[in-house]
Parts: C-alpha cells; structure tokens; sequence
C-alpha cells in the first residue's frame, strides 16, 4: 500500500536531518583530502577521494532540497574527472581551479549548516515549500493485476551505494505503493536481478566495482531480463556521460537533483508499458545467487564483449589495410587460424560468373571435397568457373577430411558466401561451441566481406566492359579499314573509267557522282579512325597557312550536286585566311555542310566569316554554316556533338515511313 503524503514526508525530513548532520563530517573529509593532495602533489588517491566525495554530495545535495551544494560539488566533480581519466596530477592552472572550486563548496556547505537547511521536506498541503519528492494519491499509482489471485504490487530494484540518497530514494517509490528492493553495489544489483525478477530497475552510474553502465549491459544482453526497463539517475550531466547513458541500453537516463516529478512519471509510464509487454506474470522471489558466481557470469560476459570488440578491431584493419580481395581473404583466414583449432578452413564467395574460394592448408588434390562442404547452403545453380586461391598449401594431405562446420555469409539477405572450419579424422570432431565462436567470427567478418565482395564484383563488371568497349573498338577499326579500302578500290576503278574519252557526258556524271560518294565514304571512315585516336591518346596537330576560300570550294564540291538535287543554293562568301590543321579544318567544315545539306530542303546554305567584336586582335577565325533548315530543338542543344546523337523526328524529304531519321556520327568530329 502506498504510504500517507504526512508519513513520506516525515520519514524524508528525517533523512535530510542525518544529512545535514553529517555535513560537517563530510566537510572534514574534503580538507583532509585536500591536504593529502598537498603532501602528495603526483599522488592520485587523495583525487579520488575527493572525487567520491563531490560525487557523493552532487546526488544528496538535490535529492535533500540542497540545489547549491548540489551545483557547487558537481563543478569540483566535473574538474576531478578528467584528471582521474588522464591518471594525471594537475597542473598549475587546474590547481588554481580546483582551489577556488572547493572554497565554493566549503562556503555553501557552511552557509547550509548556518542556516540549517533552506528546504524543508513538508507535504504540499502545508504552508511550507513543495516536498523533493511529491506523493500523489495511491489510486493514481499503477500497479500489476496480481500474480495467482494475490493482490499485485510493482517491484522495483533500486541500486546506490550512497546510503541516504537510496533511503530517500526507496521512501519516495515505496510511496507510490511499489515494493522496493534496494542494493549498495552493482554487483548486488545484478544478483537482485537474477533472484527477484523485478518489474524495473532504477540504478546510480558511479558505484565501487561495477558501474550502472556494467548492470544495465549485462542485464540487457540476458534474455531473460532484456525487456526489463532501466532507469539510470546519476549526477553526471556531460554529453558524454549521456551517451554512454543511452547506448548502454537504459531506457531513460536522469541527472539527479532535477525535477522528482519528472523521474516517478517516468517510472509509472515505463511500469505500464511494461506490463502490456509482459506474456507471462513475473515470478516471485528466487534464489540469490552467491557474488563469485554472478562475478564469473559477468567475467564471461565481459569477455564475450572483449572477443568481439577485438574481433571487429582486427578485422577492420585487415579490411582497411588489404590491397586486394585475396590478400583480404587470406589475412582473415590467418587470423581465424589464430583463434581457433581447426585443420583447414577456407572461405568462398559467390559472384554472377564465378567462385571466388580461399583455401588455408588444404591440397588441391582436396579441393571437390572443399568446395562439396561449402556450397550446400549456396542456392543454384552455382557457376563452372572456380577462382582459389591457396594460404598455406599442403602438397600431400595427412588424412581425410572428416568434421566440418560452416557459416553462411548474408548482406541484404543476399546471400553471397560461406565460411568454413574442417578437421580431418584424425583430429577431434567439432563441438558446440566452436560453432558459437565461428558464428560470432563471421558476425563481425560479414560487414567487411560484403563490402570487399560488392567492391570486387564492381571491379571485375568495370573489367568486363573495358573488355567489351576494347573489342568493340577493335572490331570497328577492322570495319573502317576493310570498308576504306574497299572505298579506295572502287574510287580507283572509277578514275580509270572516267579516262575513257568514249564516255557519254551521261555515264561521266554518274561516275563524277560515284566519285563523290567514294570520298565521303573513306572521309567518314577516317573520321571514325580519328576518333578513336582521340577518345584513347589523341591525334598530333600538323599547323600551318591555310587558304580557307580554296579549302571551303574543295568542301563545297563534294557536297552541291547533292545540295541541289535537294533544291538548296549553296552561297559562298569571302573567307580569311587562317593558321591551323587544313586537312582538320577541311573535315570540320565538310562534317557542318554534310549535315545542313542534309536537313535543309528547297532553301539555301551559306558559308561565311561574320565579324567578330570580341576578337580585336585577330587571334581567330570565325567560319559559320548557316542554313534555313527547321533549326535544332533546344533540348538536343546540349547533346549535339555526342556521338550518334539521333533526333526523334524524320529529316526534311524523308517521307517513307521507317527511313532512318539520323543515322552516323552526327556533328561528334566536330
């Protein structure tokens, strides 16, 4: 039942008289150790001391309605700490600091005994302040159902080793109706724990031996107590300390000395979901288990998170270090060669094309059977190929191989390789636990396995298109050069019939335009030579005068007879003379004609130098093509001299349907 508001209140002002009564022993303790610190200037107990005890008074300070012994301890705590952390004494200037901070401790201690108090812990009802830890109404409280038809009371484990501060602490929960069990030490509270299975545990951080940071990762890491909520109250305020608060597992995370409210609601909120959670009625007392015994069962604890810690710290840097996904493979074998007994092990990862498989003292000679014990678990079909790569090679094998044990390797629920352990008969077979430390191995390799993995099926994709793309380009020169020949042959055959002086003016037309098409064809074959030289290492430049009226004629008789089959005038106007490649230059401006040729229809085409302002030293040459074709669409603007760069709609005079629209290099030699 939950006591009267008068009755907490009392049992709570007699706790604060004891606290104040021991205030001048506490004083006397603090100059002791500070005259300690004197005598001893390097030595670290006197520290210590005065480090407990500003950690003692921070929490008893607020918890008795005393804020300023409370703030000034915990500036002299907040000065201790690091120092303690750095196992240093200090220096000049933190001394000067630790001075002035326990003269303000010692004025606010003396004023506090001077003036006997400035709260008092009377119940709200009465004239005097609010009480440091208010009682509501016990119908307000709640409490479980009950366990076998008795009435239910909540119960809760509160852990601290500062003995006032857990009698108000206990007077203030067992006010709210809650059955309190109360510890000294963490190594107690965990023992509580394990006996009494309680509802909701609330517990210091800094204690002797293990801290509340210890209780709650080690309480929340069994499964039988992981969905019980904890609440650390400490008088540490970093961001630090609140980080380690919250990822140790605690559910909520309180600084003492702050509102009281705000903690006992948390403590109803966190009961009543609780109690939703719960599947079974919470079991009554058991058996205490005796401190050596809880002491192995964190010793093991502690040292599961030792092997994993160090797990992930050597397989990090054997990820981060590696140069490549074999020499990964191999330093993690080693590595688990190290941690455990085995006489071959070996390690595969799956890949669209092939297996990728390290092997650690095995024959090649045993390799089917290596793979036959890695692959049961991997989905088919596996591929053909096999890529191993032998740690450590046996010539011959000693024996059979017999025991295995194997673990799958997952990223993204993919599946992409296995892990595995063999003994050969003459070894004994696996046991249990050898599979429990090969698991928690591969939980802290998978991470790096997949991203080696994920990096090296990129590298080997990027390969293969390189591969493809040099194939590719292969092919296309044999193309360019047997079609250039081919162009070279017919434009020859031609010449030698066009010297025939019985030829009708007809047939010599025919073969004029023959001759034509011959010379754009191996124009075009060049080009894509060209190209290509300048995609992989770039084509010299041969400068030099060049007489761009003569150049742009030469363009232009390649390219009339079809312009004005098209009805398009070609005008060419006056051109400067330039400094540059002539036979470049003659390309580019053939290229720009050919394509307004053949987007221009029953229009006309001209060539043209338009002056330019801009350039008033006569650095350049400014040739343009203007056409009275349909114009460009602004959004190919961008793409236009990409190669191959098509236009989703038929070009002027193309009225069959499913004639290419534009087909070729486009503008890209440009």
């Amino acid at each position: 039942m939950a006591s009267s508001p008068q009755a907490m209140a009392a049992q709570l002002a007699t706790l604060r008289r004891h606290f104040l009564s021991r205030l001048p022993e506490v004083l006397s303790e603090l100059e002791t150790a500070w005259e300690d610190r004197r005598k001893q200037p390097n030595a670290l107990e006197p520290l210590n001391l005065l480090h407990r005890l500003t950690h003692r008074l921070t929490g008893s300070g607020g918890t008795f309605g005393f804020p300023s012994i409370s703030q000034s301890s915990r500036l002299l705590e907040t000065q201790l700490k690091p120092l303690l952390e750095l196992e240093r004494p200090p220096d000049s200037t933190e001394l000067l600091l630790l001075e002035q901070g326990l003269k303000g401790l010692r004025e606010t201690i003396r004023t506090a005994l001077a003036e006997g108090g400035v709260t008092t812990l009377a119940p709200a009802a009465t004239p005097s302040p609010a009480p440091v830890f208010p009682s509501p109404a016990a119908d307000t409280v709640p409490q479980p159902a009950g366990v076998a038809g008795k009435p239910g009371r909540y119960r809760i484990l509160l852990v601290e080793d500062v003995e006032e501060q857990r009698e108000a602490l206990s007077v203030a929960l067992a006010a709210r109706g809650w059955e309190i069990i109360a510890s000294a030490d963490g190594l107690d509270g965990i023992r509580a724990a394990l006996a009494e299975s309680p509802d909701l545990i609330v517990s210091d951080v800094l204690m002797p031996g293990l801290t509340g940071y210890h209780l709650c990762r080690f309480l929340k890491n069994s499964p039988e107590h992981a969905g019980t909520p904890i609440v650390l109250l400490t008088a540490l305020g970093e961001s630090r300390d609140k980080f380690w608060g919250h990822h140790c597992g605690a559910d909520r995370y309180f600084i003492k000395g702050g509102d009281p409210e705000e903690l006992l609601g948390a403590v109803s909120e966190l009961l009543e979901a609780s109690a939703c959670r719960r599947q079974q009625p919470r079991p009554g007392a058991g058996q205490w288990l005796g401190r050596s015994t809880v002491s192995e069962q964190v010793a093991g604890m502690m040292d599961r998170l030792l092997r994993e810690a160090t797990l992930r710290e050597e397989i990090g840097k054997l990820g981060r270090s590696a140069a490549s996904l074999s020499d990964f493979l191999g330093s993690s074998l080693e590595l688990l060669s190290q941690l455990e007994l085995f006489d071959a092990a070996a390690i595969l990862l799956r890949f669209d094309d092939h297996l990728r498989v390290a092997t650690w003292r095995l024959s090649p000679a045993e390799r089917p059977a290596a793979l036959e014990l890695l692959t049961p678990d991997l989905p088919a079909p596996l591929p053909e190929l096999v890529a191993w790569v032998d740690f450590e090679s046996l010539a011959e094998p000693s024996a059979m191989l017999a025991s295995h044990q194997t673990v799958a390797l997952e990223s993204g629920g993919l599946r992409f390789g296995t892990v595995g352990m063999i003994r050969r008969q003459s070894s004994p077979a696996f046991g249990a636990p050898g599979q429990r430390r090969l698991e928690a191995f591969c939980r802290e390799f998978e991470e790096f396995a997949a991203v080696a993995w994920g990096r090296e099926a990129v590298a080997r994709k990027n390969r293969q298109l390189v591969e493809l793309t040099e194939m590719k380009d292969r092919l296309s020169e044999l193309l360019v050069h047997d079609v250039k020949n081919a162009a070279w042959a017919v434009s020859m055959t031609l010449d030698s019939l066009s010297t025939d002086r019985d030829l009708s003016e007809r047939n010599r037309k025919a073969l004029n335009e023959a001759h034509v098409g011959c010379r754009l064809l191996t124009e075009m074959m060049v080009s894509l030579l060209d190209i290509a030289k300048m995609e992989q290492t770039g084509i010299p430049i041969q400068p030099g005068p060049i007489d761009c009226n003569a150049l742009a004629r030469e363009v232009l008789e390649l390219h009339e007879d079809r312009a004005r089959k098209r009805g398009v005038e070609v005008r060419l106007e006056l051109l400067p003379r330039a400094f540059g490649d002539a036979e470049l230059v003659r390309r580019v401006l053939s290229n720009l004609l050919g394509n307004a040729v053949k987007h221009t229809l029953d229009g006309s085409i001209a060539i043209e130098s338009p002056f330019d302002s801009s350039n008033v030293n006569n650095s350049e040459v400014l040739i343009a093509v203007r056409d009275t074709g349909p114009g460009i669409e602004e959004r190919f603007l961008r793409i236009l001299f990409e190669k191959y760069t098509q236009a989703e709609r038929m070009r002027p005079g193309a009225t069959m349907r499913g004639l290419p629209l534009d087909r070729g290099l486009g503008l890209y030699f440009c």
